[in-house]
């Protein structure tokens, strides 16, 4: 067993403190059970005391708001116990209710109170009732959280200002949370109007990629491209744009690019797409040569097309023709 005092250098006899013990095997043990410390050769007592926490955060020595915490839960109203068992870490209801040590129903009354009262946010939008899984965080607590969450994202709009958000397994990665509590505090603050959520990535609300002149020019251009030959747009080569504001326009949706040399605009592709639906629905199953007819195109657009289609399960190859999925 080792021993560490949290706020003196030396406990002398007769004297009380406050003392980590880390034991070499896991006992059971709740808050308000009491101990004896006992040296077994020669035998004598070293000391006792009163479990306060018996599963405690990261204690550093010499912090008076460790101290402070420790004496709410040696003394705390039941409110108190339950917000000290949070640890700055969102929370599920059941969770902070088996660990905080209280008779159920005393506890289950205390946490509605804090709830109700607006000391404890729900973490989860839409949820109107508290339930043994809802995410819990102490007020104060979610505004350092929605500030946190406000810097991690202005931090990647700055860094990437192209990119359209930050993906969601990197946000997961740097807040260290679990997918489910993660993904419910994303819905929280999006109802909150913290940030936005677009498909797979996240970003500030209202953000959208910064394009310099120069980039927006290309951009301009790209989409005069488009509109002027928009079922045959030129070659790769020709669209006068580099490639990291292409892929920003692309994670916008502003340009559909079905492979490295095929992009549309995109109400040009949902027109095609559509009317390749119908001409099934018309006539029965299509041909890549049928396809490049109905756009007077050529064979790499209706293929490139086709295939994409095929992809989202829109329509199915049967041999050299394509039918509805």
């Amino acid at each position: 067993m080792r021993v560490t005092l949290l706020d003196a250098e030396e406990l002398s006899p007769g004297r009380t403190g406050w003392v980590l013990l880390r034991l070499d095997q896991p006992i059971a043990a709740v808050r308000g059970d009491r101990f004896i410390v006992r040296r077994p050769s020669p035998g004598s007592t070293i000391g006792g005391g009163t479990v306060v926490d018996p599963k405690p955060a990261r204690l550093r020595r010499f912090r008076p708001e460790v101290v402070a915490s420790l004496e709410t839960l040696a003394k705390g109203r039941p409110e108190d116990l339950l917000l000290q068992a949070f640890h700055e870490e969102p929370r599920p209801a059941r969770e902070v209710l088996g660990e905080s040590g209280l008779p159920a129903a005393e506890a289950e009354s205390a946490l509605r109170e804090l709830w109700q009262a607006g000391e404890l946010v729900a973490l989860q939008a839409g949820k109107a009732k508290l339930q043994p899984t809802t995410l819990l965080l102490p007020r104060a607590q979610t505004e350092e959280l929605r500030a946190r969450l406000q810097a991690l994202l202005g931090d990647y709009h700055a860094r990437y200002p192209l990119r359209s958000g930050m993906s969601k397994e990197e946000l997961k990665s740097q807040l260290r949370l679990e997918a489910r509590a993660f993904n419910d505090i994303l819905a929280w603050a999006e109802a909150g109007g913290s940030l936005e959520v677009q498909g797979a990535l996240v970003r500030q609300s209202g953000y959208r990629p910064q394009y310099t002149p120069e980039q927006q020019a290309e951009v301009d251009n790209l989409f005069r491209i488009l509109r002027q030959q928009p079922y045959a747009p030129p070659p790769r080569q020709d669209w006068g744009i580099d490639d990291p504001v292409l892929s920003a326009l692309e994670e916008e949706g502003r340009v559909i690019r079905l492979n490295p040399e095929v992009a549309f605009l995109p109400e040009i592709y949902q027109e095609m797409v559509e009317r390749v639906l119908q001409e099934i629905d018309r006539h029965g199953p299509t041909t890549v040569a049928q396809v490049r007819d109905l756009f007077q195109t050529s064979r790499k657009y209706a293929l490139a097309l086709l295939e994409d289609m095929d992809q989202r399960k829109l329509t199915r190859r049967v041999g050299d023709e394509r039918v509805r999925y």
